[in-house]
This record gives structure tokens, sequence and C-alpha cells, in this order.
């Protein structure tokens, strides 16, 4: 990205290993910089090395369950093999104002024969940057969905599909609610429409059991609320949910005040 900044040595330590490796691709790491408070912040979740395999270098068939959740769907902290990318008509960035980098790197992580790790910080992503793209999303409502759906479509072509999909359904119920949860104003309802429609009949999240989401079954709850649901019913709804537990809270308080008063009295005496 434009205005993320990284070490002089980035490009030459990224290189040596990826001829060590012969790798395709070669992931790096890096953390966050906030342009506002002008401090770091870590960024471990960018290599989750709980779900990587334990080889090194590897392929998709050794994490399918995880080959879009090892790594973030950016291409900013990779290393891609020329003569890897060219090859392949399909592996190219959308046309998109946002999420345009979600196939190329999604799909090249599933076409590479040899993907590596280089456990070093060479990069810095900012954030909290005026004018950035990732903030004013509300006019880029529909991307996340048009790149799933694209990458969706070339798993299938390739043959891929069948073999990630409980990590593709897992990973895409929930960047889907994300961008639910992050979208700012008149946005907001068009997510929640498009969720519960065209994401829904696309990607058949509630086809398959509940047991298939695990780690993302509050998303699954959430939406099997949601279907038939309009976004002002549902949030009606939830509001009047969290209006009574609320008031469930508020009434242990009072009781817990009244034992409590009672509890004082009775040592005083």
């Amino acid at each position: 990205d434009a205005d993320d900044f990284f070490e002089p040595e980035m490009l030459m330590e990224a290189y040596r290993h990826a001829e060590k490796k012969k790798a395709d691709i070669t992931v790096f790491r890096g953390d966050r910089y906030d342009d506002t408070e002008e401090h770091y912040i870590p960024m471990d979740y960018s290599v989750k090395s709980s779900q990587l395999p334990g080889k090194d270098p590897f392929s998709y068939h050794d994490i399918p369950d995880h080959t879009f959740t090892v790594f973030v769907g950016w291409a900013w902290d990779k290393l891609y093999r020329r003569d890897f990318v060219m090859k392949d008509e399909y592996l190219r960035f959308q046309n998109l104002r946002t999420s345009n980098d979600l196939f190329f790197v999604f799909s090249s992580l599933t076409k590479a024969e040899k993907i590596s790790v280089l456990d070093k910080k060479l990069i810095h992503h900012r954030i909290h940057v005026k004018g950035s793209l990732s903030v004013t999303r509300e006019r880029s409502w529909r991307c996340f969905y048009e790149a799933s759906k694209a990458l969706q479509e070339e798993l299938k072509r390739i043959g891929a599909y069948q073999e990630v999909e409980k990590g593709f359904l897992n990973w895409t119920l929930h960047f889907a609610f994300w961008n639910l949860d992050t979208i700012e104003g008149p946005g907001f309802e068009k997510v929640y429409d498009l969720i519960t429609g065209e994401c829904l009949q696309d990607f058949k999240w509630l086809d398959h059991e509940r047991s298939l989401y695990k780690g993302n079954l509050a998303c699954y709850d959430r939406l099997e609320k949601m279907k038939g649901k309009t976004c002002f019913s549902y949030l009606l709804e939830t509001y009047r949910e969290n209006a009574a537990k609320l008031a469930g809270v508020q009434e242990q308080k009072r009781k817990a005040e009244e034992n409590l008063k009672a509890a004082r009295k009775e040592i005083d005496e």
C-alpha cells in the first residue's frame, strides 16, 4: 500500500529466502503503525503460527481448513515468484475499490506448490490514516461479496473447492459479519440485505450443520436469527433482547444491594 513503509532490507531478505526455499510465495511478518498516536502495534494474526503445518515449504493441501485464515488476504507482506504469477491468466487483481487483492492472494495460495514463511518483521502497515480507503468502505459495500464470489468460482474451476470448502465457508461467514459490524451509516442495511440475500444464496452457509462452524458459532447463530427478517425487525428484536438482559442484570444488582444492606444491618445489631 502507498501509505505503508518497510525495512530497507525487506526485498533482499525476502528474495534470498524465496531463492533458498524455491518458493512460489514467500510470506513475511509485519506490524501496524498508528499514524495518529505514532506508535507500533503487534500484528501476530498476519501469520497464525498455530495454523502452519509444521513443514516449510508447504502447500494448501497441508492446511485445507486454514487456507484462508493462516495469512491475511492482502498482498503487501508477500513476495511472489514472477513466473508463477505470469503463467496463470486468471491470477490477477480485481478491478474493485476495496478487497481488490483478496482474489489474487487466496487463489494464489491454492495454486502455489511451495509456500514459505520468513519469520522476520519487515513491513509496517499504517492505520488511522485520514482519507484511507479502509475508512470509507460505505462507498464500496458490495466489494467483499464480489471478491468472495469470484474466489469461490475460481476454486471450483480449478477443482480445489471441495477440499477447502469447510475453511472457505467459515472464512466467508466471519468476513461477511466483519464487514457488517465495521461499516457505518446507510451501508449497514445494504450489507445486511446482501448477507441475507445474495451471500446466503451463493455460499449456502445454513445448508450445513452448525458443527461445521466451530469457532464461528456466534456468526452462524446470528445468521439464523437474521434469515427472513428485515434489517429493522432484526435490530428491533436484538434491542428488545438486550433490554431484557439489562433489566435482568439491574434486578440482580438491586437484590444484591438489598442483601448486602440486610447483612450489614444484622452485623450492626
